[in-house]
């Protein structure tokens, strides 16, 4: 149909939500293989091993072989693995909002975090409407926004949840997937539980454009999602093997496959002979 490989998507997903060095090659061989060729994810640490030091080539080999999306020309993007994961330092974000609202209570930050130990975010919420005020943690997701290359409401999504509910940073998918087409009413909610900011409209001051609720893969991107089959492209291990196989069969015939529908039909214009 001569467009980009449909799982492209998939692809591009899946290796935003799994967390590996850039130059992990072997897993990120492994990821590619295992949703454009499934059957040859055994073959990952041997290919790297026959690559080593030439991972350019074996990603443009397998690119041109699945009409795929060469991962190493893909965009670097700060989001789920390295800013998401990110600690935020909430002893220096207390400390801060008590000297703006609450100057005696500096004193007591450690007591206070330590009785909240694992849900510092959701006491950030609660301040801000003891407080009547913002939240103190939209500094931190502003300033971790300018950071994030962030082009779909899902990293988006993430980004968010990772700041100001990080146990609910998991389920962003779903909960996007049931706000599809109403993604402004899903961050409007978010905004007013947690007494934050709207991530869209941080976005909008920031100049950022949001693609939609998934990573955009486009079909006029040189090279990666619609390449141009090249004569050295990749070809299966087992497939080679397969092929091999038929090739020292007394049976083969290099110029057609012998059927044995075709077989019938070639005896009969001989007479019946075989």
């Amino acid at each position: 149909y001569d467009c980009s490989n449909p799982l492209n998507r998939i692809f591009v997903d899946r290796v935003s939500e799994d967390r590996f060095d850039d130059d992990d090659y072997l897993a990120l061989t492994t990821l590619y293989l295992s949703v454009f060729y499934p059957q040859d994810v055994d073959q990952a640490e041997a290919l790297c091993s026959t690559y080593k030091g030439k991972e350019d080539e074996l990603f443009k080999k397998l690119s041109s072989n699945f009409h795929a999306i060469n991962p190493l020309k893909m965009k670097k993007k700060k989001t789920d693995g390295s800013i998401c994961s990110k600690a935020i330092d909430y002893n220096e974000v207390l400390t801060a909002f008590y000297k703006e609202h609450d100057a005696e209570k500096v004193a007591d930050v450690e007591d206070v975090l330590s009785k909240c130990k694992g849900k510092e975010a959701i006491l950030f919420s609660v301040f801000a409407l003891k407080y009547n005020t913002s939240n103190a943690l939209n500094v931190v997701f502003e300033d971790r926004l300018k950071d994030t290359e962030c082009k779909d409401n899902l990293t988006l999504l993430k980004l968010y949840l990772s700041v100001f509910h990080p146990t609910c940073t998991p389920d962003a998918k779903s909960m996007l997937s049931k706000y599809q087409g109403k993604e402004e009413d899903l961050f409007a909610k978010l905004g007013k539980k947690f007494c934050a900011c709207n991530p869209l409209e941080i976005c909008a001051n920031l100049g950022k454009t949001l693609l939609g609720s998934l990573v955009e893969v486009s079909e006029s991107q040189e090279d990666q999602t619609n390449p141009t089959v090249i004569q050295d492209s990749y070809v299966s291990p087992k497939r080679n093997a397969r092929v091999t196989r038929i090739a020292q069969s007394p049976a083969f015939n290099e110029n057609a496959v012998n059927t044995p529908h075709r077989n019938k039909d070639a005896a009969s214009s001989k007479g019946g002979q075989t």
